[in-house]
């Protein structure tokens, strides 16, 4: 239906900052991670309750939670406090864990969701009692690190809240704000596999996006790892799972996801983003949202698989990795060992090359075997920022010798422009996405006014073929259905009455969306210009 390409995308966090050289990894579990507790939508309350039935018609998923009557349901705030302070706080804990844990000062918690102390201590407290009081029943399948299968059915908030100064269970009086764990929630915590994320660009994007980037890492962790070309999801299952606002309309949903999209393109963390048309199971319009990784999601996953193999060779014990994530808690084994060697290999043969172009480059020596030192400093690079930057850094690198009048007789000789080498390529990147973003708004308005004209056309010539009676007669209802559902004043009435009875003909005679349209009239185009490309020239 519709596609979004980021242009020369930059492995970097969040627009105009350059990835840090060690992602500051938070690891979550790979079980209530995928399951939705906060309402993200910013007007409305959006029901949570999911059931997934097996092939064979037995439940395999029901997931229900029921919002404090006194707090109301967790929202944007809460989600804050859950992912970017108590994951970690979880994060940082052995396991098993213990049911007790102390998240700091008011002051700290502040500091750590990035809020002024102040009046947001009371939103803070609002937004603990709304993840408080969320009961939850739950009835769902699991597998635990050592890939067993487990099952949890209950009935269960998830932790208590005690504040500075209220009781502790001994009976000590709380020195800073504590979490009391219910034990049905500790059990899982304790069992799940974890999953690696990106904390500094969690901390950086909005709930909705960041609750995007949740679920799509663990379809996008599996495609980069079999190396397919995109991961995929259909719009309905994201809205189940953010949850969000679920359109039935291409327009709306175009214009929600453009919004939660338009961060990740800017990252680099998708490269392109491809919409098309389908329906659910009930019938309804539905869309696979389709999504090319882009080099800070490549730079994430060699980041993660490099940590989590260490040079030991022992992976880390809490860790897991997905699969293909179809079904919402699908957790496999481990990867196959061919897979880790062809990594491995991929990753060597990318920091060979990357020396000896710099030996062809500056030498004009073909085809040096890498010293195992210029080797770890071209792995270190790509591990860091991805090809492009490395590549980017080769040249800057080489240009700024030559100025300089000196000469590097090894690669690692070249590490003293690192810095300076990521500052260039941050500008680089940010005037190419200021460009790019500029053009593409031009584009659109430009689009949107010519299908606006091209409407007008269309409506215009409807109702001109249209015999008086039966226009009259539409226009009669639309007053009728006006006046029955609000007040309006009557210099707005006619405005109104054309615009329902608009509606009334776009939806009789079947006129295309915008996006339709779009899509469309540029296949004509493409086919346009194709055709004048194969015609013979005149002799």
């Amino acid at each position: 239906m519709g596609s979004h390409r980021q242009a020369n995308p930059s492995p970097i966090a969040h627009p105009g900052d350059a990835v840090p050289a060690a992602l500051t990894i938070l690891r979550t579990d790979t079980v209530f991670a995928k399951l939705p507790i906060h309402n993200l939508a910013k007007r409305g309350i959006l029901a949570i309750h999911l059931s997934q039935h097996s092939e064979q018609g037995r439940q395999a998923l029901c997931w229900h939670v029921s919002p404090s009557l006194s707090y109301g349901p967790p929202q944007q705030l809460a989600y804050k406090l859950d992912t970017l302070l108590i994951n970690r706080r979880l994060d940082a804990l052995e396991r098993p864990l213990p049911s007790l844990i102390r998240l700091g000062s008011f002051r700290q918690i502040c500091d750590d969701l990035g809020l002024r102390i102040g009046r947001s201590v009371g939103e803070i407290k609002k937004a603990f009692h709304q993840n408080a009081g969320a009961y939850i029943t739950a009835k769902l399948t699991y597998r635990d690190i050592q890939g067993r299968e487990r099952r949890l059915e209950a009935g269960f908030n998830r932790y208590s809240v005690i504040f500075t100064g209220e009781s502790l269970p001994d009976g000590a009086s709380a020195d800073a704000v504590y979490i009391l764990l219910n034990e049905s929630y500790r059990q899982v915590l304790n069992a799940a596999p974890t999953r690696p994320v990106d904390y500094d660009y969690l901390m950086f994007l909005k709930p909705l996006a960041q609750r995007f980037y949740e679920l799509l890492s663990f379809k996008m962790y599996a495609a980069i790892k079999y190396q397919r070309p995109e991961a995929s999801m259909r719009y309905s299952e994201l809205c189940q799972f953010a949850p969000q606002q679920r359109y039935l309309d291409g327009g709306k949903m175009s214009k929600q996801m453009y919004k939660v999209h338009q961060a990740h393109l800017q990252s680099g963390y998708l490269a392109e983003t491809h919409t098309e048309s389908a329906l659910d199971a009930d019938g309804d319009p539905d869309w696979i949202l389709r999504y090319v990784p882009g080099p800070k999601a490549y730079a994430e996953y060699h980041a993660f698989h490099h940590r989590r193999h260490s040079a030991l060779g022992r992976p880390l014990s809490r860790d897991r990795e997905e699969t293909e994530p179809a079904l919402p808690l699908s957790v496999s084994g481990d990867e196959p060992s061919t897979v880790q060697t062809e990594a491995r290999e991929t990753m060597q043969n990318q920091a060979a090359s990357l020396v000896q172009q710099f030996y062809r480059d500056v030498h004009g020596v073909a085809d040096k075997p890498p010293h195992p030192q210029e080797l770890a400093h071209a792995s270190g690079l790509l591990q860091r920022y991805g090809s492009e930057f490395a590549a980017f850094f080769l040249n800057y690198a080489n240009r700024a010798m030559r100025q300089e009048g000196r000469t590097a007789h090894v690669f690692g000789g070249l590490m003293r422009y690192e810095a300076s080498a990521l500052a260039a390529y941050r500008r680089q990147m940010a005037q190419t996405a200021a460009q790019q973003a500029e053009g593409s708004a031009l584009q659109q308005r430009r689009q949107l006014d010519a299908y606006e004209a091209w409407l007008r056309l269309q409506l215009d010539a409807l109702k001109e073929t249209l015999p008086p009676a039966a226009l009259e007669a539409l226009r009669e209802q639309a007053r009728r259905q006006a006046r029955s559902h609000q007040q309006i004043p009557s210099y707005l009435l006619t405005r109104q009455v054309e615009h329902e009875v608009e509606t009334q003909l776009i939806q009789t005679y079947g006129l295309p969306s915008f996006e339709v349209w779009s899509e469309q009239h540029e296949m004509v185009t493409l086919l346009s210009s194709d055709t004048q490309e194969k015609a013979p020239s005149g002799g």
